[in-house]
């Protein structure tokens, strides 16, 4: 990936179906495993939540996340720090949504707990480990 294509850093990271989503909790950092909804033309990162989950109150406190991405069978590895947001928008949720969310959100996508997370990257650092040629690269992103 090149460091000043942003467009391959948006396809690398469709590629990748699973991220680890830190937040901070105080001085404590957790992490959980969300199922990312990648938007390159709005530049931003989406996920799925209830708004009374842990989550969303402390990006509500401190709204700089981080994101780990990583395809181990194509030994691809990706790290997104950015400000997270939270919103209870139905359109952006019934966009979002997906079959596979009726399993962690039964009561669907107009739930009134629902909420979406938008990461909007500042910074992404990715590494290419196949075959043993370590490759990195470090992209900036400056939104408009």
């Amino acid at each position: 990936m090149s460091l000043v294509d942003p467009q391959a850093f948006w396809k690398l990271l469709a590629g990748m179906p699973v991220c680890m989503l830190v937040t901070r909790d105080g001085l404590s950092l957790r992490s959980r495993p969300m199922a990312p909804n990648i938007d390159p033309a709005q530049e931003e990162i989406r996920f799925l939540t209830r708004r009374s989950s842990h989550k969303a109150d402390e990006i509500d406190d401190i709204g700089e996340v981080n994101l780990a991405f990583l395809a181990t069978d194509r030994e691809d590895y990706v790290s997104v720090s950015g400000t997270a947001t939270l919103t209870q928008d139905r359109d952006l949720i019934r966009a979002i949504w997906t079959s596979n969310d009726d399993t962690w959100f039964p009561e669907g996508p107009d739930g009134p707990d629902m909420a979406a997370i938008r990461v909007r990257p500042s910074q992404a650092e990715y590494w290419d480990a196949k075959g043993g040629d370590r490759r990195y690269a470090w992209l900036s992103f400056h939104h408009t």
